[in-house]
């Protein structure tokens, strides 16, 4: 029976008990390397969490550490529990219920036994529950050395624009002198912290409106007693999203137009002594096929707001209009495109209209 349960698991990423629906949350091949974190991608809120072997040599687990959306942790010591393949940990009651999780942090324990094994983490997952309006997404770790040293976590534009930063340390105490963001257009935003960031604990950063971001940059150290602490990297997607408006509209003006190479890549619109109010947007390419994944705008009031797209358009393809909440000035608009086919005779063009 357990073995045609791990058989429906595998194939279905997902399995239905009396309690409610088991989720495959994520999994990891298990090197030589004594820890993992693994990125949790399904949304919706879960009660339960368990692990489950699903291939190769025998395994010793150390701990398992929950990582939630408000910022906690909820460490399971598992105490060298051996787990060989097929087999599965008891199941483990999330504390507060509900909950929405981050990632899940593993800690393994001696030798590895035979092939490497595949660790799977499971949860169950509560289906009347609500996704919280703020969608964190994991972006990187990174292992902290005791004296002060500076470590670069990449991320890349196409992970979208994010508005918040959160820094949580985990294993150990970690002082952060300073953090520099890179964003996608060339910028540079430095932020001064100068503080300890306490095991199992947080920090949030501020970006200067939702913003693409090519890497981080930190400038920090673990405790001087203990582990190396983990540092583990967060972003923060706007929660203001735009809708698509189907009617057509008139009297449209062109507020601006980029030209975009072969590949893929990041570009910005400058809109220069425009006092024009506009309340919709929409977008025009020219001469090539050219994919859009996302827009950012920004506004002299220096607000934001995020524009997911993800579109192939042909040339001479406009998108739908998109409302922007009331009447506003643009003074900047960012976007991530990928250019389709090999074309070298002509760059394609993004043009940015506004009503």
């Amino acid at each position: 029976m357990k073995q045609l349960l791990l058989t429906i698991c595998i194939l279905s990423m997902a399995y239905c008990t009396p309690t409610g629906e088991w989720i495959l949350l994520g999994e990891r091949t298990v090197t030589r390397r004594d820890k993992d974190a693994i990125t949790v991608k399904e949304k919706g809120m879960f009660n339960k969490i368990k692990l489950m072997h699903a291939a190769g040599g025998r395994l010793r687990l150390q701990s398992m550490t929950v990582h939630f959306s408000d910022y906690t942790q909820q460490l399971i010591p598992l105490a060298g529990r051996k787990l060989s393949r097929g087999q599965e940990t008891e199941v483990f009651s999330l504390r507060g219920g509900k909950r929405v999780i981050l990632h899940v942090s593993l800690k393994y324990r001696g030798k590895l036994f035979g092939k490497k094994p595949r660790i799977q983490v499971w949860g169950l997952r509560d289906s009347t529950s609500n996704i919280p309006k703020t969608d964190w997404q994991h972006l990187g770790s990174k292992t902290v050395n005791f004296r002060s040293e500076y470590d670069t976590i990449v991320v890349g534009k196409h992970h979208g624009a994010f508005h918040a930063l959160q820094l949580q340390a985990e294993e150990n105490d970690v002082f952060i002198h300073n953090v520099a963001v890179h964003l996608g257009n060339g910028e540079l935003q430095s932020i001064v912290v100068n503080k300890l960031v306490a095991k199992n604990s947080s920090e949030q950063l501020k970006l200067q409106g939702a913003r693409f971001i090519e890497k981080v940059v930190f400038k920090y150290a673990s405790h001087s007693r203990g582990r190396r602490a983990l540092i583990h990297l967060l972003g923060a997607r706007g929660k203001k999203v735009v809708t698509m408006t189907e009617k057509a509209e008139k009297n449209w003006n062109l507020l601006g137009q980029a030209n975009v190479s072969q590949g893929s890549d990041l570009e910005s619109i400058y809109i220069y002594g425009s006092s024009q109010t506009i309340s919709m947007l929409r977008t025009n390419i020219r001469n090539r096929k050219v994919h859009i994944t996302e827009a950012v705008v920004y506004f002299t009031d220096d607000t934001s707001l995020q524009i997911p797209i993800n579109k192939t358009f042909q040339a001479g393809e406009a998108s739908r209009a998109f409302s922007i909440g009331g009447k506003k000035v643009v003074k900047r608009i960012d976007f991530v495109y990928q250019t389709k086919g090999i074309d070298y005779s002509q760059p394609g063009v993004v043009e940015v209209w506004g009503r």
